[in-house]
């Protein structure tokens, strides 16, 4: 660290508890108030021995993640003037939000792997096709994609993105989330045990939005269903094979351990629209019936859909048999 970074180390370190993780420390969030426990932090600050110091929320309700100004030093309660000059004199310093970090011009390739495409429609038989590829987000080569947007992403990532090919000489697919700054990553080598990644598409320090996949919503109207899912697979099945062709979205968190902060954010945009949530059957209900429970104003109907013929509904080669129950929130 520099000498003013460990000045800010000190400051908060005093005050609070703290995680690391890298050169990322990590703190209860003053700006959104939402960590209610002293040892669950949100807010993470970047102290990497450049003065670069950037700040980024990960409650996906909070609109924190910039670089740090002289304003969120003092609300952080750093008043040396050592390093108020320094934030100051920060050229760099801009606000990063949602909206003015969106990628939209990055171009999805028609270019697809015949293993890769094969691979795809044994798990969700669907085709691969140019309507395909828009609605779902894929990227199925990974050079004519970088090729496409040599423009628009930079070339540090350009060659992380280049270097997946060693990392899965297999092939992999990727999704793209919603506003395109990220890519979810699959292995097809089901051998592997290094299944999943994702890469950001931005340099810069912003919070991604979910995997997302919408079908006929009318923002005006709540006769919609929000269908929560842990992965990209279970999202395209449940939208394609178990939805109805009803009006919804189907998101993917990437992992159960996610569900709950995206969940939130949903439940605090879309109130009083129904909610099913896709649950693995290694998943404990009880669990996600407590937590839903803190927040039960906000929902209308809450269900689950699981499997009861194997794990989830992410591969279309297994048994499927959804059930669906209704949630009674406590």
């Amino acid at each position: 660290m520099t000498a003013e970074e460990n000045i800010i180390y000190n400051t908060l370190y005093s005050k609070e508890y703290m995680k690391k993780s890298g050169c990322w420390y990590g703190i209860k969030c003053p700006f959104c108030g939402d960590t209610k426990t002293p040892k669950s932090v949100h807010l993470f600050i970047r102290l990497g021995g450049d003065n670069n110091v950037a700040m980024t929320c990960y409650k996906l309700g909070c609109d924190v993640s910039r670089r740090m100004s002289v304003a969120d030093a003092l609300k952080l309660g750093v008043t040396d003037s050592s390093v108020l000059k320094m934030l100051a004199d920060n050229k760099n310093i801009k606000n990063i939000n949602r909206t003015s970090s969106r990628i939209n011009n990055i171009l999805l390739s028609e270019v697809f792997k015949p293993e890769i495409a094969s691979y795809f429609k044994s798990r969700t038989l669907i085709d691969v096709d140019k309507a395909a590829i828009e609605k779902y987000s894929m990227v199925g080569c990974i050079d004519s994609f970088v090729d496409l947007n040599k423009t628009t992403i930079h070339k540090d990532i350009q060659k992380k993105l280049l270097y997946l090919k060693n990392k899965y000489p297999k092939g992999f697919i990727g999704f793209l989330n919603r506003d395109r700054t990220l890519m979810y990553i699959r292995n097809i080598d089901e051998e592997s045990k290094d299944k999943h990644d994702k890469m950001s598409l931005s340099e810069d320090f912003i919070i991604h939005s979910p995997y997302e996949i919408r079908h006929n919503v009318d923002y005006k109207q709540k006769d919609f269903i929000i269908f929560h899912n842990e992965g990209c697979f279970d999202a395209i099945n449940i939208s394609k094979h178990i939805s109805g062709g009803v009006p919804h979205y189907s998101i993917a968190s990437l992992g159960f351990s996610h569900m709950f902060g995206v969940m939130r954010y949903y439940s605090a945009h879309y109130r009083d629209v129904t909610t099913v949530i896709n649950r693995d059957g290694d998943i404990n209900p009880t669990i996600v019936e407590k937590y839903l429970s803190r927040y039960k104003y906000r929902y209308q109907d809450v269900y689950w859909v699981y499997n009861t013929e194997s794990k989830d509904i992410g591969d279309m080669r297994l048994p499927i048999n959804p059930v669906k129950e209704k949630i009674t929130l406590l």
